[in-house]
């Protein structure tokens, strides 16, 4: 067996440089069966898994261990070996041609270097001339991607080297169409032979409405495609086009139709406001017992900076950092909220910035600084906890956490307190909807980012991967429920049943790609909105906001505060 590892970077989903045997559309089976009987497993009855997907888009993830993936391809008489060229955002453990291993161990590079692509010779021996051959590969412990994909895989003549692409061209550059009467794109084909494109568009709860195939021309095409014939709803639209011309390309990307007309499937529960009123209730019997200490790692020459704790529900000790500009007077502020199990380990950002704006990083139960007494990262997750019960639910005394951060500011004599700013992504934008909610007369300005908790029977629908998250948390010892007890629990969390109560000015950010928190929820949440608010859609970017939305969130919490 002949191996070469070469590293290099691949720009993905749409530009080929040299001839692909293989679809981007493969087989999977993740009921882990053994290569050995492999041969022997008719494989057309296994699901399709889509490279230019990401794997939580398709429902898959670490839970399901190891997997099995294959795929087919033709190869002529007078073939000499050929290249195998992948990245797969999983540990790759073997790759086999017709049975024969030609590689493999690879562990996952997402975190550490997202895009490395290894090459392998698959030599003239391991293929069937003239005949269908296959390529497995034994995949496990499938990565989080924020529901962007970076998986890649091609086999290649050596020799053989010409440029094909396919691309989608969308009228406006956030993909959104504000009116569902202009719903026009164009498909750009570059394709070495005569051909054909494979267009697949759905909604964003996986229902197909369009599957067409479209014959195409060598050389440069275009193909214009009118979409109002099909009277779309408004929502969000995942769209994967791949062309063949005797080798494979493939791009995948989203729009929005009307995305400010979305509405929620379900309304907020009933007894929702009376839930979170006893909690204010409970919160307040608390005494705060508010400290503050100044800390020089935290202290530039333009800011100081301290830790502050403070009591909070269940008489739990939680804390944050807390940045002071040097400048006389009162200053206005913003609080920041945490993503999940994010504890704001990175500071210099706070600590060097300039200008009059005090911060204050709050880590809510079981993040960064306040894990030291609750702490549920060490056998299950901060999401099932209590879980099962709406008295007890993890969630009902974070949100008190944040409530809790807004009297701190309130009390402090350095703060504007009619300039309260709040401002986060993920679970730091649920939360960030959460305090504007409960805090409404109190807080000045919020901005957010595709926010968790929100619009949780819609989420389940979207992200299924869900549902098996849900069943993985009944079989915690202290969780004794159902699914569908859970989702009754997470109607009372669920940060959309707030949105109606703020009364500041919301700016909000979304990313199309996003599966983590899906952008339709963001949006579900963002409608019921009554006050002055503002978007902006990304729409090439996942949860991981790789255009610099968590940093822009700031900028744009502060720019509202100024109006």
């Amino acid at each position: 067996m002949k191996i070469i590892l070469i590293l290099v970077f691949f720009i993905l989903y749409s530009v080929g440089f040299t001839q692909n045997l293989l679809s981007p559309i493969w087989k999977i089976n993740t009921k882990n069966e053994e290569f050995s009987q492999f041969e022997n497993t008719n494989s057309k009855k296994w699901p399709e898994v889509n490279l230019l997907l990401s794997w939580e888009r398709q429902g898959y993830s670490w839970i399901d261990g190891n997997c099995l993936i294959t795929n087919e391809f033709l190869v002529t008489e007078d073939v000499k070996e050929l290249k195998l060229s992948l990245s797969l955002q999983c540990d790759i453990q073997e790759i086999y041609v017709n049975n024969n291993q030609v590689g493999g161990n690879i562990s996952n590079l997402f975190w550490s270097d997202r895009g490395r692509i290894s090459e392998f010779i698959i030599e003239k021996s391991d293929l069937k001339a003239d005949s269908v051959n296959r390529i497995t590969i034994k995949i496990a412990n499938l990565s989080y991607t924020g529901g962007l994909s970076h998986n890649f895989c091609s086999i290649n003549p050596i020799e053989y080297v010409a440029e094909f692409k396919v691309e989608f061209i969308f009228p406006n550059q956030d993909h959104v169409y504000t009116n569902s009467n202009n719903t026009s794109f164009k498909i750009l084909t570059t394709s070495s032979e005569n051909g054909e494109v494979s267009l697949v568009i759905k909604n964003d709860f996986h229902e197909v409405f369009l599957n067409e195939t479209i014959s195409v021309n060598k050389g440069i095409g275009e193909i214009k495609f009118d979409l109002t014939k099909y009277n779309l709803q408004p929502g969000f639209y995942e769209c994967t086009a791949i062309l063949s011309d005797g080798s494979f390309v493939g791009t995948a990307k989203w729009f929005a139709i009307q995305p400010e007309q979305i509405k929620c499937a379900n309304e907020t529960v009933a007894g929702f406001d009376t839930y979170w009123a006893e909690a204010l209730t409970e919160l307040n019997t608390i005494a705060p017992n508010f400290k503050m200490h100044k800390v020089d790692s935290l202290c530039s020459a333009s800011r100081n900076g301290f830790v502050v704790e403070m009591q909070s529900l269940g008489n739990l000790t939680i804390r944050g950092y807390y940045f002071l500009p040097k400048t006389e007077g009162k200053h206005p502020v913003v609080l920041h909220l945490p993503g999940y199990s994010y504890g704001f380990d990175y500071l210099d950002g706070f600590i060097n910035r300039k200008g009059n704006v005090a911060e204050l990083a709050l880590c809510v139960r079981g993040h960064g600084i306040s894990a030291d007494v609750f702490n549920p990262w060490e056998d299950q997750t901060l999401w099932s906890v209590n879980v099962c019960s709406k008295e007890k639910n993890v969630y009902r005394s974070v949100y008190m956490d944040c409530v809790r951060a807004i009297d701190f500011l309130l009390s402090r004599p350095e703060i504007n307190n009619t300039k309260i700013g709040v401002a986060g992504g993920s679970q730091g934008g649920g939360l960030t909807l959460a305090t504007a909610g409960l805090c409404n007369d109190n807080v000045a300005a919020c901005a957010f980012f595709d926010p968790f908790l929100c619009d949780i029977r819609d989420q389940v629908n979207i992200r299924t991967i869900v549902k098996r998250e849900f069943e993985l948390f009944t079989q915690h010892k202290d969780n004794n429920c159902d699914v569908n007890q859970i989702l009754h629990v997470q109607d009372y969390m669920d940060t959309k049943g707030f949105a109606p109560k703020i009364r500041c000015p919301v700016y909000f950010e979304a990313s199309l790609f996003d599966d983590d928190c899906p952008v339709h929820c963001g949006f579900v949440a963002y409608n019921k909105i009554q006050s002055q608010k503002s978007y902006r859609v990304y729409p090439n970017d996942s949860h991981l906001g790789e255009s610099g939305q968590y940093d822009n969130l700031f900028n744009e919490v502060v720019k509202l505060l100024n109006e």
